[in-house]
């Protein structure tokens, strides 16, 4: 897996856009049909590992939800979608980064009109952007009703229509890993070297997805406590640190 290292800025406001009258190339992506190939089963499956480790929290960690960091890639624009994750319960917007740009192809392409006929644009190419969200079972749950409204061509309750331009121009979902965070860092490089020296000691630092809720991020640096207790290490106390102004 060659997934790139996310670091998301805080999400702001949409600048203003200068107008014109020259009409711009308009964006087409995949049909239903094919999005529903694509993702339906996907979607319908998110929800599985979560309640797992419900069951699993549930027997250790008294009070700490289950929760998933989810990263949606899609292709084309979409401005604003955080607002419609703060309407989704359970589910908190972490950002959003654009990740490079695509030849076009048959799925996703730019069009145009030239004499009132439309012509494909087959030399602008289409940007790419991710959105990390953090989702609880409830927010699993909403994901998958906006799913159906999308499949079924239902309405979107008021603010999270955004979700159905989201998967119109889906490219990808998935859960966002631990190995997404120390692949290519060079972390279990460091870790085999120390152990093969025969280090008693072996220094590293672990960063928690920031959250606002001072209850949930105790809860959760005790769990990391526990485990690490548990596996014969030990934390530095005073280490501990929490930079609220750049979400740290």
């Amino acid at each position: 897996m060659n997934n790139p290292l996310l670091i998301f800025p805080k999400p702001t406001k949409q600048l203003p856009r200068i107008t014109s009258k020259i009409v711009p190339p308009a964006f087409f992506g995949p049909s239903k049909d094919i999005q529903k190939g694509r993702f339906e089963k996907k979607i319908s499956n998110l929800d599985i590992s979560i309640t797992n480790e419900k069951i699993r929290l549930s027997q250790s960690v008294v009070g700490l939800e289950p929760e998933r960091l989810l990263v949606f890639e899609i292709k084309g624009e979409l401005v604003d979608f955080y607002k419609a994750v703060e309407k989704t319960e359970g589910m908190e917007f972490l950002g959003e980064t654009f990740i490079g740009e695509d030849e076009p192809d048959e799925d996703f392409v730019y069009k145009k009109y030239v004499n009132k006929e439309e012509i494909v644009d087959d030399v602008k190419k289409i940007p790419k952007r991710l959105f990390l969200t953090i989702n609880n079972l409830v927010a699993l749950n909403e994901l998958k009703r906006y799913w159906d409204n999308y499949e079924k061509g239902f309405s979107f309750k008021h603010g999270t229509a955004k979700f159905r331009m989201l998967f119109e121009q889906l490219n990808d979902i998935r859960y966002y890993s631990v190995r997404d965070r120390y692949e290519d860092t060079g972390i279990l490089e460091y870790f085999k070297e120390r152990l093969e020296l025969k280090e008693e000691e072996i220094f590293f630092e672990i960063e928690l997805t920031f959250r606002n809720s001072d209850d949930y991020l105790s809860k959760v640096y005790a769990h990391i406590k526990d485990l690490i207790e548990f596996n014969g290490g030990a934390l530095i106390e005073t280490s501990y640190t929490i930079i609220r102004e750049i979400r740290y």
